[in-house]
């Protein structure tokens, strides 16, 4: 008789110990683990076949290795340090020679309790379509007077109608 395996890998050993090394029968050897003889002749063709682990590799569980991250990691804290985001440490490993995505630099420094950053004012503003909020090559924002508009204009874009506030025959008698 087996001693009572508490865990489902232990279990599965147990039985397969009692069958493939042990010499008992199929039946014997799932009786004895609470497998019906189905379970256990499953279990001996999935180790056969090579499908069933029974021992987890070296390694796992636990933090799985991430060797590029852990490469850069004291690299990392250091620009970190230096009050840079993580975009900007991600582009500074780039042109140092060993890459990290800014995801990656994201995890890093949650793993070693950094927070995120607040964005303050840029000291140079962007002229870039693609930094939405800073554009520079725009106008500056300013109250238009209406009522030292045209009564009627003339275009072939629709979007000057986009600037003109609702109107009623009261606020522009001229339409």
């Amino acid at each position: 008789m087996l001693a009572g395996p508490g865990q489902v890998n232990q279990r599965r050993y147990e039985a397969l110990r009692a069958y493939l090394h042990d010499g008992a029968s199929l039946r014997q050897a799932a009786d004895a683990t609470g497998y019906t003889r189905a379970a256990l002749a499953s279990l001996v063709r999935d180790l056969r076949a090579g499908r069933l682990t029974l021992f987890a590799p070296p390694g796992v569980p636990g933090r799985k290795s991430a060797p590029k991250k852990d490469a850069a990691r004291g690299r990392v804290i250091e620009l970190r340090r230096d009050g840079l985001p993580a975009c900007e440490i991600s582009a500074r490993l780039g042109r140092e020679g060993t890459p990290l995505g800014r995801s990656a630099v994201s995890d890093v420094l949650r793993e070693e309790g950094f927070g995120r950053l607040l964005r303050g004012p840029e000291p140079q503003a962007s002229i870039s379509p693609a930094t939405s909020g800073r554009d520079t090559a725009l106008p500056p924002a300013a109250v238009i007077d209406f009522a030292a508009l045209p009564g009627r204009a003339h275009t072939t874009m629709a979007g000057l109608l986009l600037t003109v506030p609702a109107w009623s025959p009261s606020t522009c008698p001229a339409w």
